[in-house]
């Protein structure tokens, strides 16, 4: 008896624990998140990025290694980003006429006014990479508060099983894994080299030995000094 109990807990444990198949939430998707409010920093972070590097566009090359689009909030912001790195990629120039001109291209007007393109991508002294790492800060912090709250719905869930759990957790923390990842790369790129100044270079100063002055003659340039009596003279 005690063996038929003791399966009849097991089995009992088996079917409450059943493992799914593909182990993947219902419906195939996360839960869905609150809209977090605006924040007008991060908007003002994007705008003096976009400014700063359609001034400075050689240094899209190394941004573009761990900037991408979806750190953007602002979806304007997010296009014409894309915008800005298909210039780069074309190699075309890049200033805000063609900034515009590809935003009509992709079709970016639809939403916006060109006044707001060339706005936001006027000319500035800004340093464009110094911004793309707070660009990358903000994207840390709203995808951090994501994946905390996927990981809050799914274990208020009382219909959510063990494997489904693991599997939004896992799913949440990649997110937040690449965010970091990009962001640790961002830290570790070399420093830019100098710039190279367009004055010709300055010949360097060569230090001369001074010239040799010749003695001068207290009594004149035709006087000499008397020879001494030789030894035939004094007979």
């Amino acid at each position: 008896m005690a063996v038929d109990h003791e399966a009849a807990r097991r089995a009992g444990i088996s079917r409450r624990w059943r493992a799914h198949s593909g182990a993947t939430p219902r419906g195939g998707s996360p839960p869905p998140l609150r809209e977090l409010p605006p924040n007008d920093q991060r908007h003002a972070d994007e705008q003096a990025f976009l400014s700063a590097v359609t001034t400075r566009p050689n240094e899209l090359g190394g941004i573009r290694s761990y900037l991408s689009p979806g750190d953007f909030a602002d979806p304007l912001h997010q296009q014409l980003y894309r915008c800005l790195t298909a210039l780069h990629h074309r190699g075309e120039p890049i200033d805000p006429i063609t900034v515009l001109w590809e935003a009509q291209h992709r079709g970016v007007l639809a939403s916006t006014t060109p006044e707001t393109v060339l706005t936001t991508c006027a000319r500035s002294g800004n340093d464009p990479d110094y911004w793309a790492t707070r660009i990358l800060d903000h994207a840390l912090l709203s995808t951090t508060a994501a994946s905390a709250e996927h990981i809050k719905l799914a274990v208020d869930d009382p219909t959510m099983t063990p494997q489904q759990l693991i599997t939004v957790c896992r799913r949440a923390l990649r997110d937040l894994t690449a965010v970091r990842l990009r962001r640790h790369h961002a830290h570790q790129r070399p420093p830019a080299p100098p710039l190279r100044s367009s004055r010709p270079p300055t010949q360097r100063s060569v230090t001369r030995p001074p010239p040799r002055i010749a003695p001068v003659n207290p009594f004149g340039p035709s006087y000499s000094a008397p020879r001494a009596p030789t030894s035939s003279s004094s007979r």
